[in-house]
């Protein structure tokens, strides 16, 4: 085949990868109007008008050190709060939108081809490659771990360029490292695992005004937010779910636990079988395309690369001892999701790692694979687009129970879905009457619309 052909069925290949990966996002996007409010927002947003940005910091520097997540989620709830609406579609949208974009500029800062392509490649391949759930159909989780997975993605995108310690694009990394860091403890822990192997790689020294420029600020904000996590809810102990198993308290137990449940999740789709998903990780790497040349930097700095890929895993096996050592049982359905997204951050790194060779095999493969991923996907994500309506019908209904002139309400509760967050409100009747029974999401319900009385039911049937 001519070179000629080669760039034209290559260029065919890489419009068709990235009008593939923009359907996906557009047909999940069409679920958005279906995320839920779990009992958190209605507590959250109470406490946003009662308190005002004092209350946001005092939840900063007690039980949720995510300044990024917390603000937010505060200018969320005032925007919701003045038109007594939960806009969740909106909001979500927002913040799937920030995320691509923030991506997407760092590739052009990157001088990646296709950046914005790109972007929604890897957006996409995090949608498909494990259930989307609570990370983006939920309000208080999308808040928290898009962010912090845009701000991993971003510095991702960034040192397979080889040029992150130079000019603005040190700067872009610093600020991507911080956002990290400042939306969820995962990202503080894989920040400051990151700046502890770049000071122990050899010859650091040599650039180690550089480094330590652009990696002060994200250590002081990841120690920061360590140092308040283990001050405050690391000493909790009235968030443990299942006693029995004898891991909650204790670190060594939680770390041996973590061991298969790391390798099943590194090795393992949601969804699709075992063998197929070994086959589609371990090909993974040598499929996301690379734009970068022996003569370019990148190549030249693969123990950067190195380095962050191993920060990447230690941030995501962190995630599974602490929820051992925290609730001791492995939760939640979002904190896997966000790691299925690290270890395909994880799998970007080793990407770079093996150069542009092979571009045309490459760019069919990958498009396998998305396809792949597309068919397992496609039965859920139809009966999630049918059960989406009944979820906005209950919604509707209970705000309108909500607001009504008596002392009671309904809240109405859509079925769960395959792709879209699940419901953790159960089901009963609960009264202020009875104030030792009433538990705090309920309490949170009825202090947010008034009432004295909440009835929990599934919803109408569409």
């Amino acid at each position: 085949m001519s070179d000629r052909k080669k760039e034209v069925i290559g260029t065919f290949l890489c419009f068709f990868l990235i009008g593939l990966a923009f359907s996906v996002i557009l047909a999940h996007a069409g679920l958005l109007s279906a995320g839920r409010w779990q009992g958190d927002e209605y507590t959250l947003s109470l406490y946003a008008r009662n308190t005002g940005l004092s209350g946001v910091w005092e939840r900063i520097t007690g039980w949720s050190p995510r300044p990024v997540a917390e603000s937010l989620s505060y200018l969320y709830f005032c925007v919701s709060n003045a038109f007594d609406r939960p806009l969740i579609g909106s909001f979500l949208g927002c913040v799937w939108l920030f995320t691509l974009l923030g991506v997407s500029g760092a590739g052009w800062i990157a001088r990646a081809r296709q950046p914005v392509g790109r972007a929604m490649i890897w957006f996409a391949l995090f949608l498909l490659l494990d259930r989307p759930g609570e990370v983006f159909f939920w309000p208080m989780a999308a808040v928290a771990y898009l962010p912090l997975w845009g701000g991993l993605a971003v510095v991702t995108m960034l040192l397979l360029d080889g040029r992150a310690w130079t000019g603005r694009t040190a700067w872009v990394l610093s600020g991507a490292l911080l956002v990290a860091a400042f939306s969820s403890e995962v990202g503080a822990v894989t920040v400051g695992s990151f700046a502890l192997l770049v000071a122990m790689m050899p010859g650091s020294g040599k650039r180690g005004h550089a480094w330590s420029m652009t990696l002060l600020a994200p250590v002081l904000g990841s120690a920061a937010v360590i140092g308040i996590l283990l001050s405050h809810r690391g000493v909790s102990h009235h968030e443990i779910m299942e006693a029995g198993t004898g891991l909650a308290g204790s670190w060594g137990r939680s770390l041996l636990a973590s061991v298969p449940t790391l390798g099943h999740e590194v090795l393992g789709i949601t969804g699709v079988p075992l063998i197929l998903a070994v086959l589609i990780k371990l090909t993974l790497p040598w499929l996301v395309l690379n734009d970068a040349s022996s003569d370019r930097p990148a190549f030249r700095g693969r123990g950067l690369l190195l380095c962050w890929f191993v920060a990447l895993m230690c941030g995501a096996a962190m995630s599974v001892v602490s929820a051992y050592h925290q609730f001791g049982i492995l939760c939640c359905e979002r904190h896997h999701t966000m790691r299925s997204g690290m270890f395909l951050l994880a799998i970007l790194t080793l990407g770079g790692l093996t150069g542009c060779a092979f571009r045309f095999a490459r760019q069919a493969g990958l498009l396998i694979v998305l396809l792949l991923l597309v068919a397992f996907r496609a039965v859920p994500f139809l009966s999630d687009w049918h059960v989406s309506r009944e979820v906005i019908a209950a919604r509707q209904a209970s705000w309108r129970s909500g607001y009504a002139q008596n002392s009671g309400m309904t809240l109405e509760v859509g079925p769960d879905g395959q792709l879209l967050a699940a419901n953790t409100i159960p089901r009963g009747y609960w009264s202020l009457q009875e104030k030792d029974d009433v538990p705090w999401f309920a309490s949170g319900i009825m202090a947010r619309f008034g009432k004295s009385s909440l009835s929990v039911k599934v919803g109408p049937e569409p």
